[in-house]
């Protein structure tokens, strides 16, 4: 949903410092709609301008001074719009680890909470305070009206999905840990933030995206995000169900919940970084789809 300036800003100053050293005249930049195309226009448009400002200045800097006129451009102010594609650096040179930058944003919210594939990742830090983090300073700038209406969409959703990471990214490690603890006070607490605040907010980051991909496409294609969208709804629904199903005895056990957590890649030693994952059906479940 959201672009990554940090691994667009050095792929753009390497890549045209390398053009520029070999003689090459003639460049072109683009952005992909992979997968269902989640990302609205907004903050992807900072990239271009980082492309282009590095196409006409070898010693182009990327801070707010040199990208002063990025208001005029994008819609929103350098600093704002920075923040939406810093997301996913949840760790100090995350994004710049591999030749494809980790996408934990997506993975993070689209993968089910009992299955957990992703957990082992979610667990490797206190994500939920980086999300909560990075959710307070979107919302700041939010909160001023500095912004052309289209980049505000980009602003609201960046900060509606780290709202919904703040709470999703490590359920699914509290899920289990309080399962083989039998801890049944905080399985219960899980079970009412699976039917309360965490429905709400992806409720809330719905709605944004809804009306943001409405604002600037044709309807066609928004009905594969009701697909995942719904998916994820029905799984908290079904993952509430039988935790109540569980505490009040009707279960004896919860079968996913029995099972080990291993890396998504099926490593099972301690993983150095976190994944690039950009497929919907591998991220959401382990079954064919």
């Amino acid at each position: 949903m959201l672009p990554n300036l940090v691994k667009s800003w050095e792929t753009c100053h390497a890549g045209l410092s390398a053009a520029r050293k070999m003689g090459v005249q003639e460049v072109f930049t683009c952005a992909w709609k992979d997968n269902g195309g989640e990302a609205p226009p907004g903050a992807d448009l900072l990239g271009f301008a980082m492309f282009a400002e590095n196409c006409w200045d070898k010693d182009c800097e990327n801070d707010a001074e040199h990208f002063r006129n990025a208001r005029v451009l994008t819609g929103a102010d350098y600093e704002a719009f920075y923040e939406v594609g810093s997301v996913d650096e949840l760790l100090d040179g995350l994004s710049l680890q591999g030749l494809e930058p980790p996408n934990p944003q997506k993975y993070f919210l689209w993968q089910d909470i009992l299955l957990g594939q992703y957990d082992r990742e979610s667990s490797m830090a206190d994500f939920a305070s980086i999300y909560a983090e990075k959710a307070e300073r979107l919302e700041a700038f939010l909160r001023t009206s500095r912004y052309e209406p289209d980049a505000r969409y980009h602003l609201m959703l960046a900060a509606k999905l780290c709202r919904v990471l703040e709470r999703k990214v490590d359920i699914g490690v509290r899920l289990k840990r309080a399962y083989d603890d039998g801890d049944t006070d905080t399985l219960r607490a899980i079970q009412e933030e699976l039917e309360g605040e965490l429905y709400d907010r992806l409720t809330a980051l719905y709605t944004v995206h809804r009306e943001a991909w409405h604002h600037f496409f044709k309807p066609f294609g928004w009905e594969v995000a009701d697909i995942k969208y719904g998916g994820l709804f029905a799984r908290l629904r079904t993952s509430a169900l039988r935790l109540g199903q569980y505490l009040n005895g009707e279960l004896e056990s919860i079968e996913e919940l029995e099972e080990s957590r291993l890396f998504s890649s099926g490593d099972t030693s301690d993983c150095p970084f976190l994944c690039h994952s950009n497929c919907y059906v591998n991220i959401s479940t382990t079954s064919l789809l």
